[in-house]
């Protein structure tokens, strides 16, 4: 009959490899602001891989640590009373599990100082901000226009409710939606309505543009337009009135009033 102690001392084994790589990584990626993206499977094996580098550094660099390390420990140890191996084995679990978290706790301090590190020595200048893009560009509209391409290449236009806006579900709640059709980067035909709202699925959607205008953006106006919608509206008004047809002939009619004045004053003269 196999062992009843085989099997938690397996499990325990798999937990202390599995889970101090597993926080390590997770404060890494906190600390940093950095996104993950790793599968689970991924981060088990990372996670395994991480713990048994530890291990197998502290096991590699033993010639240099070991033989002063165990008995400068030793004398500690035979002077201050610190636990011997024996007594470490007649432990109760209560105790065990105690410095077991005690365990869990370096390692945290282990990823949170390597985060530290890598935030303000090796890669000072990146600023990240810690949400997803997801998240971070919904929270940050406050109920606009947006435009939609989903898959197949459609796309709707229509208001983004904000009170709808759960940022754990990648979907988007879309009120008074229609339906534009865009050739050559113009609206082509009339927009179809999608009925008073549409719920639709991040795995469907491919894009999606903000089409508010930012009102700390300067307008372009072209200078050379001005003055032809100024003579055109001036025209509009002269036509209302019966003066003349043509602002443009304005000129011209003038010239050849001046000059027929100056050759009746010639003949006077």
């Amino acid at each position: 009959m196999a062992n009843a102690t085989r099997f938690p001392i397996s499990l325990l084994t798999i937990l202390l490899l599995l889970v101090p790589g597993l926080v390590a990584l997770e404060i890494y990626y906190r600390r940093t602001g950095k996104q993950s993206k790793l599968s689970r499977i991924q981060w088990i094996v990372f996670s395994v891989l991480l713990s048994l580098l530890s291990l197998g550094l502290m096991y590699v660099l033993t010639p240099l640590y070991f033989q002063p390390l165990t008995e400068i420990i030793e004398n500690i140890s035979d002077s201050i009373n610190i636990i011997s191996e024996s007594d470490i084995f007649s432990l109760s679990v209560p105790t065990l599990t105690s410095l077991y978290i005690i365990h869990v706790i370096i390692t945290l301090l282990i990823g949170r100082i390597y985060g530290t590190v890598d935030d303000r020595w090796l890669n000072p200048d990146r600023v990240l901000d810690r949400r997803p893009p997801w998240q971070y560009a919904f929270d940050e509209a406050n109920s606009e226009e947006v435009e939609v391409k989903l898959n197949d290449g459609t796309v709707i236009q229509g208001q983004f409710n904000e009170a709808a806006w759960d940022k754990d579900e990648h979907e988007l709640y879309i009120e008074d939606p229609d339906e534009v059709e865009y050739k050559k980067g113009e609206t082509v035909g009339e927009p179809v309505d999608l009925g008073r709202s549409i719920l639709l699925k991040g795995s469907a959607i491919t894009q999606v543009i903000f089409t508010k205008e930012d009102p700390d953006t300067e307008m372009n106006v072209e200078v050379e337009e001005i003055p032809v919608s100024i003579g055109e509206e001036i025209d509009e008004i002269l036509h209302d009135y019966g003066e003349q047809e043509e602002l443009s002939t304005f000129g011209e009619d003038g010239e050849e009033i001046n000059e027929a004045e100056n050759e009746e004053n010639r003949d006077k003269n």
